[in-house]
């Protein structure tokens, strides 16, 4: 009986080969697989970030369009007390200010905001950090707030 490994094809050599062929294959395939999953992943981050780029500036431009409604009404009453009064002069520069932050608003784009907001975090911690607790605060109360029905009254009939 001779040991003839050539014609059987069961030399460790080729096995090892093929197997050493085999991962190779399977891990250029997976490579491939990650990469495509990554491209993919790169382009709908992208689209969700323009997407909400897009909502942000929807929204400044839905708060600069209040402000300068605030503007308006501030306007109206300066009219109303007179512009020959210290009030309404008062009242008028208050106006002008609130026109001017709208239009400043409707001239920045959101990131611009955002950059300005953090430098000024950055230089003022305590102030950023009372206004959040303001404005938490404000929200909190306006999400526990509602409306009175008459059931609220139902008791004060008793």
């Amino acid at each position: 009986m001779s040991n003839e490994t050539g014609s059987s094809g069961s030399d460790p050599k080729d096995g090892n080969e093929r197997l050493r062929q085999t991962a190779e294959d399977a891990r250029a395939a997976a490579g491939g697989r990650y990469g495509e999953a990554k491209r993919k992943a790169g382009e709908t981050a992208g689209q969700v970030r323009r997407r909400a780029e897009a909502e942000a500036e929807r929204g400044k431009n839905r708060g600069a369009g209040e402000i300068h409604n605030w503007a308006s009404a501030l306007e109206r009453a300066a009219g109303e007390l007179g512009r020959d009064t210290a009030q309404g002069r008062a009242v008028h520069a208050v106006a002008e200010q609130v026109d001017d932050l709208a239009r400043s608003i409707e001239n920045q784009s959101v990131g611009d905001m955002v950059g300005k907001l953090a430098a000024f975090g950055r230089r003022n911690p305590a102030v950023l950090a009372g206004g959040a607790v303001l404005a938490g605060f404000a929200l909190s109360r306006f999400a526990t707030a509602r409306p009175e029905s008459e059931f609220d009254h139902e008791e004060d009939r008793r």
